[in-house]
């Protein structure tokens, strides 16, 4: 059972104190993630280009399929003018 405390805040019971403490992890968890240095090998060469799902200023995004995948998966790729966003400052 969860109750507001006089400054507004919620406070949870020690029975639910379990949620307070997943969620806790949860957050960690993907700030870990979203702070990693992840590197990749992929390259524009690793895919074939299927058609242009749409354009914009800084670039078009293009319906590729995965040249490595068995499953024939098809995804969307951003392919930016690095020229104009470093323009840009963007």
């Amino acid at each position: 059972v969860a109750h507001e405390s006089k400054s507004g805040d919620l406070v949870l019971s020690h029975s639910e104190n379990w949620l307070k403490e997943y969620l806790e992890k949860a957050r960690k968890d993907f700030d870990d993630r979203y702070k990693a240095n992840i590197t990749t090998s992929e390259t524009i060469k690793n895919f074939t280009l299927i058609k242009t799902l749409g354009s914009g200023s800084f670039g078009r995004v293009m319906l590729a399929q995965y040249n490595l995948d068995p499953n024939n998966k098809t995804y969307a790729i951003k392919i930016l003018n690095k020229e104009k966003v470093i323009k840009t400052k963007q």
